[in-house]
This record gives C-alpha cells, structure tokens and sequence, in this order.
C-alpha cells in the first residue's frame, strides 16, 4: 500500500482543482458567445434594402413598411416610384427600444386626446 503502481491511475487534490477552474472557464465562453442579432442581419442583407428586404427584416408586410415611411418612423430614398433604405437605418429604428423600457409617450396628446398646442 506504500507504492502505488504507475499503472493505476491516481486522483489526487491537485487533480480535482485542475479540472474546476476547466469547467467554469469552457461555461463562460460558450455564454459569451450568444451572436449579436443585428449582426446577423448584417451578414444576411446587403447595405442598400429594398422595401421586400425591410419587410423580411422586420417580419412584416411591404404596405407595413410603406406606412412606417409615410409616417416618418422609417426614412427612405426615393429611387423612382420605389423606396432603398440605408441597412444601418433600418437596423437603428428596429433597435430604438429595448424590450422591457417604457413605451415612448408623445408629448403632443394630452391624457384626454386632445392637442398641447392650445387649439383643442
């Protein structure tokens, strides 16, 4: 029992403290490693969109996206009777709000629905 035969494998403390700090460092990376959404659309879609490509993105209809433009919440060029919108745009608009923040209040409308600009 003194000698220990080199066949046999041995567990020492040193052993079990090598294999720890392995496993929490291999957790750690594949939590850092989660890709980063936009830069996902990044790679899928190329710099200039068309109104199709902005609608595939935001997971809605081309008249959604045609609204958004009218409304002024998405800017676009004008390409003939055609929208392009700046991929960078797109992907800042789809960013503005994070989910869980407050929803954003227009500072326009009263609680009762009337305008602040005094003709209501």
């Amino acid at each position: 029992m003194g000698a220990t035969d080199p066949a046999e494998p041995s567990l020492s403390r040193n052993d079990d403290v090598a294999l720890f700090p392995t496993y929490i460092t291999l957790s750690i990376i594949d939590v850092v490693s989660v890709p980063d959404p936009a830069d996902e659309l990044r790679r899928l879609y190329p710099p200039i969109l068309t109104t199709a490509h902005v609608a595939e993105m935001m997971h809605c209809t081309i008249g959604d996206v045609r609204d958004k433009v009218h409304r002024g919440e998405l800017e676009a060029l004008r390409w003939g009777q055609q929208f392009r919108f700046f991929r960078e745009e797109v992907l800042s608009s789809m960013t503005r709000f994070q989910a869980g923040d407050p929803a954003p209040a227009d500072e326009n409308i009263r609680f009762d629905g009337l305008p602040t600009d005094g003709h209501g």
